[in-house]
């Protein structure tokens, strides 16, 4: 019997299971009888009083059988090896106890596994020597084991019968005590079977059937045909019915109740019925199996015909393989492509085929065909060589499809085969074709890596100037998008340290008065802390030519060090050899030809100078000094228009205060409070008190335009009403239009949505616009209307006065600026007016227009976004 090559069936992998436990037990059963001799345990020893015992070498067989059963399951040759060796062991103890019995002598194994005191308890056997009978089974079971696990015929039949032997000895044992009959396990008054003995080895041989399911014996029983389904059913009724028929029979005649012939024709007759029962219930097992098999076989003839139809029409070749009877059909294309016919080689097609394979495709195909057909899978496709008449080869793409009935067995195979031998030979030129074009690509090669490596020495310098113009791009990049001067310096350190793998970074500046450099700022990879690097950098002075700093700082000029850890003149060179820091480069920051500062980088690795490099980042020095200067004069700005911020608020109050005080005085005149005044003393005042009304607005324009300059106006926007608003306003003009002699014409939109907007910030600029009207048309109207114009309220301000030169329309929203227009009164402004009005509606998220004729009058125009909620 050899191991499992295939996957064991459901049935077989139970009787595995099975084995396992038989084995188990055997053991167990062993050391309980040890025990029971050890510590004089009767029941243990003999089961029932009065029985035979199990002796001690009996129990010691068991348990070395029961460890063989389980070391002969085993896969590993070695662990095999060990299970015949429990098998010869078990073999030698019946043998040498059986020629005790023949030749009358006394080997000593019979005390040799207990000592004196144990062998006081021994009432049966001389010297505690093991029955005839269980010798011989214990010979016999030795034999089965060490047969075990074989390729040999010979080993296999001796397995088979000396477990056969041993089955049928245990079951006479057994069936005498079951009976009483003590002749069948007694042989004179030291030659009995113990019953636990019998019992032993009945389940010892039957483990050793169970533990081989594919033997000769068991694949009969443990594969998923229908016989073995059917003999699984039968076998265990066909061992118990008899014992139990003939046990009921022998107690009927002990209790009196019939005579010996009455229970020899009972027992007859129960068994021609029970066999009777068991014989019905197989051939409907058999007719069920039968009929499934039908039904397949039905639905197969159905569709064989439709199948040779497509078979005809077909330009591949078709087979069919019927499993069970071997043999196969197929269509003339097939019998081309293989170079045989399968009808003419009947039942041996595989064999055929087998043998015109390949050598090197054989193996392979014939395993992976017996995978499908036992594994349980449907499709099979592979790709062979196979020999034709004339000796050559052709090679053959064949796909198979197996058709099983209900239970999974394989009963045909159907598919088609293609003859690749054509394309096969394409390939093969292609392939050598293609080889002779590597052969001459090969040769080109060599020419190609010539020009190739000095190609690569102009792509390499090519790649190092993108790189560095990359760059002095970026770094120009962050230097116009500067905000404050340490951020841009700290983002060059980042950047050119990132594009050149570099890993420190550090900036020096120059102090004028201690005549002396000191870092600014330290940069590092955030891979890696260089915290001592950095402490002793940030602590650490230069003076003119001390350290890379100081060297660079006298003489304006990029430097390079090979190795700063091997520089005389580098005092930081511990703490670099510590940081594994070697080769470093600084340039100067130059502004108008003056060191103010050294940016200076460090690299992990020992480099030779890079000209180009230096020569290249040199440049960021130069840009660095441009973007000190221009902040620096950033900065002069600021202050001035801080100085002026300061000076118009000062400005301001200072002129306010003696405004309000000459307004109030010239008020109080021209009430007469003083006493009264004539014509020409009032005329003087009200034009002093005009003028005082008109710096008093000039001031508070400078003041509005201050704020709005700075950004120091805080609105309050918000969803509202423009028609309230502009009513209110044209109201407040109602009168002076008619003291003017004009006529102020509202035109409000109806149903008009709510804007955005600040309500002070636009009532003071449609009252400025209002106001221009007024001042610059001498008769006729003046319009204020609003309206949904383009997605936004539009209010408009229309005047019929002379309107405005094509040439003077860039000037009206300037600061201080003023249209003189021929004609026109000249009426006095300060020209901050409409400039203010510009910017509030834009700080509103609106627009202001004009549009003009000269002659024709002017229109102002302000849009204001509208509420989307």
């Amino acid at each position: 019997m050899t191991p499992q090559e295939t996957p064991l069936s459901p049935s077989a992998a139970l009787a595995l299971k099975w084995a396992r436990y038989a084995g188990v037990l055997i053991v167990l059963v062993g050391c309980a009888v040890l025990a029971g001799w050890i510590f004089n345990i009767e029941v243990l020893k003999s089961v029932f009083p009065g029985f035979a015992t199990m002796k001690v070498n009996t129990a010691i067989c068991l348990i070395v059988a029961g460890l063989g059963i389980r070391l002969q399951m085993s896969q590993n040759v070695i662990v095999q090896w060990g299970a015949r060796l429990c098998g010869l062991f078990v073999s030698l103890i019946g043998a040498v106890s059986l020629s005790e019995y023949i030749w009358n002598w006394n080997a000593h194994i019979d005390t040799l596994f207990y000592d004196s005191i144990v062998a006081e308890s021994f009432q049966v056997a001389p010297h505690g020597r093991m029955s005839i009978t269980t010798a011989v089974m214990s010979t016999l079971m030795g034999i089965s084991l060490f047969a075990a696990n074989t390729r040999f015929r010979s080993l296999i039949m001796l397995n088979v019968g000396t477990a056969l032997l041993v089955a049928t000895f245990s079951l006479l044992a057994t069936a005498g005590y079951f009976y009483g009959a003590s002749s069948l396990y007694s042989f004179g008054p030291y030659a009995t079977v113990a019953l636990h003995t019998a019992l032993s080895f009945l389940v010892l041989s039957g483990a050793m059937f169970l533990s081989l399911p594919t033997s000769p014996i068991m694949i009969e029983i443990t594969s998923d045909y229908s016989g073995s389904t059917i003999a699984r059913r039968l076998l265990f009724l066909a061992a118990i019915l008899p014992l139990i028929m003939g046990e009921v029979s022998l107690w009927g005649e002990q209790q009196g109740y019939y005579d010996t012939p009455m229970g020899v024709a009972l027992q007859a007759l129960s068994n021609i019925a029970v066999f009777t029962v068991l014989i019905w219930l197989t051939a409907h097992s058999i007719n069920t199996s039968d009929a499934q098999r039908e039904g397949v076989s039905k639905k197969l003839a159905d569709n064989e015909e439709r199948m040779r139809l497509i078979m005809k029409a077909t330009n591949d070749g078709i087979w069919d393989w019927d499993l069970t009877t071997r043999c196969a059909w197929s269509n003339a294309v097939f019998a081309t492509a293989m170079g045989f016919d399968c009808a003419s080689e009947g039942n041996k097609v595989h064999e055929y085929w087998a043998e015109h394979l390949h050598p090197d495709d054989r193996e392979r195909c014939l395993a992976s065909l017996d995978l499908v057909i036992n594994s349980g899978q449907q499709y099979w496709t592979e790709e062979f060589r196979i020999r034709q008449a004339d000796g050559h080869y052709n090679y053959i793409l064949i796909r198979g499809y197996v058709v099983r009935d209900d239970n999974g067995n394989a009963l045909r195979m159907v598919g088609s085969v293609m003859d690749m031998t054509h394309q096969k030979r394409i390939e093969e030129e292609l392939r050598t074709s293609r080889d002779e074009l590597d052969a001459k690509v090969q040769e080109r090669t060599k020419e190609i890596q010539i020009a190739n490596e000095s190609l690569s020495k102009e792509v390499l310098q090519r790649d190092r100037f993108n790189s560095r113009l990359l760059i002095q791009y970026s770094v120009s990049k962050v230097i116009s998008d500067a905000k404050s001067l340490d951020e841009v310096i700290h983002k060059i350190l980042a950047l050119v340290c990132t594009q050149l793998g570099w890993q420190v970074a550090a900036v020096w500046r120059v102090n004028a008065a201690k005549n002396v450099m000191e870092c600014t700022d330290f940069w590092h990879t955030p891979l890696k802390d260089f915290a001592e690097f950095e402490k002793a950098t940030r602590q650490t002075t230069f003076a003119p030519e001390i350290g890379l700093p100081g060297r660079v700082w006298s003489f304006g000029e990029p430097a390079w060090i090979k190795d700063v850890t091997k520089d005389v003149n580098f005092p930081r060179a511990p703490y670099a050899e510590k940081e594994n820091l070697h080769a470093a480069f600084g340039f100067p920051i130059l502004v108008a030809g003056h060191v103010i500062g050294v940016i200076e980088f460090f690299n992990n690795e020992v480099q030779p100078p890079d000209g180009d490099l230096m020569q290249s980042l040199s440049s960021i020095g130069n840009q660095l000094g441009q973007l000190i200067i221009r902040k620096e004069a950033e900065a002069k700005v600021e202050e001035a228009v801080a100085i002026r911020e300061e000076f118009t608020s000062m400005v301001s109050h200072e002129l306010r205060s003696p405004l309000s005080v000459i307004q109030g005085g010239v008020e109080m005149v021209l009430d007469g409070v003083d006493g009264p005044i004539n014509d020409a003393q009032k005329k003087h005042l009200t034009a002093s008190l005009r003028n005082v009304d008109r710096l008093g607005r000039l001031i508070n324009n400078v003041l509005d335009f201050q704020k709005i300059e700075s950004g120091n106006v805080k609105l309050q926007i918000e969803p509202q009403e423009v028609n309230g608003l502009v009513d209110e306003l044209a109201d407040g003009f109602q009168e002076v239009a008619k003291k003017k002699g004009l006529h102020l014409e509202l035109e409000l939109g109806k149903n008009l949505p709510r804007a955005l907007y600040d309500k002070d910030a636009i009532a003071q600029v449609v009252t400025n616009l209002l106001s221009n009207a007024m001042k610059f048309t001498e008769k006729g109207k003046v319009t204020i209307k609003t309206e949904q114009k383009n997605g936004a309220i539009c209010i408009t301000v229309a005047d019929e006065g002379m309107g405005i030169k094509e040439e003077d329309k860039h000037k009206l929203f300037k600061s201080f600026s003023q249209i003189r227009s021929q004609g026109s009164p000249n009426i006095p402004g300060s020209g901050l007016g409409l400039a203010i009005s510009k910017k509030m509606v834009e700080a509103n998220h609106g627009e202001i227009s004009v549009e003009s004729s000269y002659g024709h009058g002017t229109s102002f125009y302000v849009k204001l976004p509208i509420d989307k909620g």
